[in-house]
């Protein structure tokens, strides 16, 4: 399975700070529910090898 990294690039949230980086799902636990819910499409995209208009397309780890 593909391993997903959430880097914080801005942030409205007095939780997190831009630059923090969480490992998803082993850092759920550190992570805001906004969030986190804000997140799962994306991660279930990267999950199933997709991959976002947003991000350069790098060559897949198997």
């Amino acid at each position: 399975m593909r391993e997903i990294e959430l880097e914080i690039f801005e942030s409205g949230c007095a939780r997190h700070k831009v630059g923090e980086k969480y490992k998803y799902p082993e850092e759920i636990g550190k992570m805001c529910t906004w969030l986190v819910e804000s997140a799962i499409p994306m991660i279930k995209v990267l999950r199933h090898d997709g991959t976002l208009g947003c991000t350069k397309t790098l060559p897949m780890k198997r």
